[in-house]
């Protein structure tokens, strides 16, 4: 069914309401798009609770409230009684009979939650077989009263004999004995699938008489629409009379109304009509096949004759909607012009008060041009607003055709630009007064500003004399001065900048427009002033570089002066050496070489420090080639002589190193003289001397390694002393690697000193076996640990940590049985002298060339305390 997809959501809700839940189940199974539009209908007409209509044999509106095919959330006793009443005085009498039956009544819905049939007779009505009876009544009757007549209803329950399984039927009985023009009385029970209620129309003449009532009504609704049809044609006489252009705008605005009006009744009556045959032919298919076929071909013939009336009044609906949009053109295009000549009026009487002719009008004329152009002004705003209205009124009647909205908004628009030039006018009008104040303030400002364009250019001219000038004769007073004239002329052009931005700032629009065209000129102006500071600005630039390139020039000319005494007099001590003058000569020559390298040095590290600070200075400013390039060689020529200087100091180094190489030289063969006698001594001891003797030796031994101390210690002094003297000299452009590169040239002098130490161990190693037990099955006894004793009781615990750290150390290569020896000893020492053995083994090494090393440091740390 297409047709009801054409239809509007009122005419089809209103088509909903005069068909039952039947036949809108029935439609909205016919296709999807239908379900849908009819789904959308849904919440019309479901406010409050449900009322089964008067008169009607089957329930309607239900759907509304339960939705399309769910009939199963109907109460489980629910009854909607179906009675077809003359008036709703019979309706309520009904009502109120039946409310005996029932255990409550909402809403003219009446539900039956109670029944009081005979438990028996209920069980044969729907057990029984054929034989049994075919109905049985309910204890409660009703009695009411239909057209006068006194009527006695009762709730009856039947089974049809003549189909087998039929479905049971429930319906409220009327009194036989009455006349059959009462009312039937029937009522449809929505109870479980196989017990619902159909109503069975058994007499064939009540189809009948439908189906005339249906060619009745279809015919009469069809002719309904006929009429209005020719109403809504006769409407456009008008248009058919003369041409469309020859037609008066109001008359044309008039028709075209008319047309509409009479067109949408006519469409109303066409839908009614289409729905009633789309509804009606729905229920004629339910009919007996006779009927059926009479009344769909009756159908059939009003669906004909609707379609072509249909399609005569969608020719008529094109032809207006087209006459429409030509009138509502034709009339927003009428309004749109009479807008815009009068805003061109406004704009020819106001022609005369612009700033150009307004000084030289006098005050009566400006008064009478005044008075002109607010009557222009009213009766321009009157014709803008009234077409402003006339267009946005169509807009809203049109807004679903884009061709005419877009014509429409291009009116919109010469409206907006006529609106905008009225204001304009009005503006220019408004603000004579003002503007006359402002003209005054005008030429004062602009005869400030003359006067500084004056100063401006003598300043430029200054400015050129002092740039065009040789740029070795510029001097920082000239250039000062030049920037001070400068200065005072900006600020004061500046000042008058701001003056100028309250101006423009005013709320007077006349003000801020005089004020504007002024300040063009100054712009330029201060534009020239800007100009000459930052020419002055790049000049002193290019003076403060050449004189920080000539502070680097003279540092490093002063810095390669102080290198080159340096080197002389590393000549005249490299000749005193070679030529042997004597340890005197030798000496001052080097005192000589090192004030000058300390001199030299201080000069280095001053012009370094001048030189990066110049650099960091240059770095900001925009160096030309030659001038980096320049930098960079004074910089090379800084490092030239800083190698130079290394190379000087270097000597002086090496030279001190040599005497304390002879020094350390004799001291050391001194100390290994006394090393070979004392390790002849040390034989003797093994071979078995005496005890008295053993201990002599053993103290001269001590004397041994207190000298040897000595030695270290004054090894160490001499080089903590030359360590501080390169610290004193400033050697702090000297990186930690050079310094330890020239640390290691100091290790020479200690080969002899460890030659000695390393043999220390393997000395001690013989007073250890000395000092051991004999017997390693006996327990050390007191005289046999004598020296040891001694050594503890005297505070010598040096010499212990010696004979402990060395035999922890050679323990690994001892046999067994020495290793023995050794752990007796060692728990003696531990039980008799507990403090002085834990200050002992704070020495533990392994016999490794590392450890040998680390042990003889210890050793010469513990002896040094």
């Amino acid at each position: 069914m297409p047709c009801l997809l054409n239809l509007s959501k009122e005419l089809l809700v209103r088509a909903l309401d005069f068909s039952s839940d039947t036949s809108v189940l029935e439609l909205a199974a016919a296709s999807r798009a239908v379900k849908t539009e009819v789904e959308e209908c849904r919440p019309f007409g479901s406010e409050g609770s449900w009322r089964h209509p008067a008169g009607a044999w089957n329930t309607s509106g239900l759907w509304r409230f339960l939705g399309l095919g769910d009939l199963k959330k109907i109460p489980f006793v629910s009854l909607c009684c179906e009675v077809e009443f003359q008036n709703v005085t019979e309706t309520l009498a009904f009502l109120k009979a039946a409310k005996d039956l029932a255990s409550d009544t909402i809403d003219d819905h009446v539900s039956f939650n109670q029944f009081l049939f005979s438990a028996a007779d209920v069980n044969e009505l729907f057990c029984g077989d054929g034989d049994d009876p075919l109905w049985c009544e309910a204890d409660h009757k009703a009695a009411l009263k239909l057209k006068g007549c006194r009527i006695h209803c009762s709730l009856v329950a039947t089974r049809t004999c003549a189909v087998q399984d039929a479905p049971r039927t429930l319906f409220l009985d009327v009194d036989r004995t009455r006349k059959r023009k009462n009312p039937r009385v029937i009522c449809n029970s929505l109870l479980a699938a196989d017990l619902r209620l159909q109503s069975r129309h058994r007499n064939i003449e009540v189809y009948g008489d439908l189906t005339k009532a249906i060619e009745k009504e279809g015919a009469e609704r069809l002719q309904a629409f006929h009429d209005t049809f020719g109403k809504a044609r006769d409407a456009e006489a008008p248009f058919l009379m003369c041409a469309e252009e020859d037609l008066p705008l109001e008359k044309s605005l008039t028709t075209v109304k008319e047309c509409e009006s009479k067109i949408t009744c006519a469409s109303t009556a066409g839908s009614i009509a289409r729905i009633y045959l789309m509804i009606k032919g729905t229920e004629v298919k339910k009919f007996v096949p006779e009927l059926c076929t009479q009344g769909t071909r009756k159908i059939a013939e009003f669906q004909a004759r609707m379609d072509e009336m249909a399609s005569k009044l969608n020719d008529l609906k094109v032809k207006t909607a087209e006459r429409k949009k030509s009138t509502y053109l034709k009339e927003c295009r009428q309004a749109v012009t009479k807008a815009e000549e009068l805003a061109k009026k406004v704009a020819e009487v106001a022609s005369c008060l612009v700033d150009e002719e307004l000084v030289k009008q006098s005050r009566e004329q400006i008064q009478k041009a005044t008075e002109e152009t607010v009557k222009a002004e009213e009766a321009a705003n009157y014709a803008i607003q009234d077409a402003r209205r006339t267009v946005s009124a169509r807009q809203a009647e049109t807004k679903d055709n884009e061709t005419m909205l877009q014509e429409l908004t291009d009116l919109q628009q010469r409206v907006d630009v006529a609106r905008s030039e009225v204001v304009k006018q009005n503006r220019l009008c408004s603000s004579v007064d003002h503007r006359l104040h402002a003209l005054q303030i005008v030429e004062k400002v602009a005869d400030e500003i003359a006067r500084s364009e004056e100063q401006v250019a003598r300043m430029a001219e200054l400015v050129a004399k002092a740039v065009a000038s040789d740029p070795d004769a510029v001097t920082s007073e000239s250039l000062q001065q030049a920037e001070e004239t400068a200065m005072a002329l900006y600020k004061k052009v500046k000042s008058q900048s701001g003056e100028l931005d309250s101006h423009l700032s005013s709320r007077d629009e006349a003000r801020r427009e005089a004020a504007r065209k002024l300040n063009e000129r100054l712009r330029s102006v201060l534009q020239k002033c800007e100009d000459a500071h930052a020419s002055l600005r790049s000049h002193g630039q290019k003076l403060a570089i050449r004189n920080a390139m000539a502070d680097c020039l003279q540092k490093v000319t002063e810095t390669e002066a102080a290198v080159k005494s340096a080197r002389e007099a590393e000549e005249a001590f490299q000749k005193a050496t070679k030529e042997a003058e004597g340890v005197q000569a030798e000496s001052a020559t080097m005192t000589s070489l090192e004030a000058a390298n300390k001199e030299a040095n201080s000069i280095i590290n001053n012009s370094k420090s001048v030189l990066a600070v110049k650099r960091i200075f240059l770095k900001r400013q925009e160096l030309s080639t030659s001038e980096q390039e320049e930098l960079e060689q004074l910089q090379k020529r800084l490092d030239d002589s800083t190698q130079q200087l290394l190379e000087s100091k270097k000597v002086v180094s090496d030279r001190q190193h040599e005497v304390i190489k002879r020094e350390l030289s004799g001291k050391l063969q001194e100390v290994q003289k006394m090393f070979e006698a004392y390790r002849g001594k040390a034989a003797g001891l093994e071979a078995g001397p005496e005890s008295s003797k053993a201990g002599s030796d053993l103290r001269s031994l001590g004397r041994a390694l207190t000298d040897l101390d000595r030695t270290c210690a004054m090894a160490a002094k001499r080089k903590a002393t030359v360590k501080s003297e390169d610290q004193m000299r400033g050697d702090q452009f000297e990186t930690p690697q050079k310094l330890s590169r020239r640390s290691e040239a100091l290790c020479d002098g200690h080969v002899c000193l460890l030659d000695v130490q390393q043999a220390v161990p393997d000395f001690a190693g013989l007073l250890a076996d000395y000092l051991w037990c004999d017997d390693e099955d006996e327990t050390p006894q007191e005289g046999q640990l004598r020296p040891v004793q001694e050594m503890l009781l005297t505070g010598r615990s040096a010499q212990l940590q010696l004979i402990v750290g060395v035999k922890e150390a050679r323990l690994i290569d001892r046999p067994p049985m020495h290793a023995r020896r050794y752990a007796i000893m060692c728990d003696h020492l531990n039980m008799t002298f507990p403090d002085a053995w834990r200050a002992s083994k704070k020495l533990s090494f392994t016999t490794t060339p590392q450890a040998d090393k680390k042990f003889v440091q210890a050793l010469l740390a513990a002896l040094i305390k």
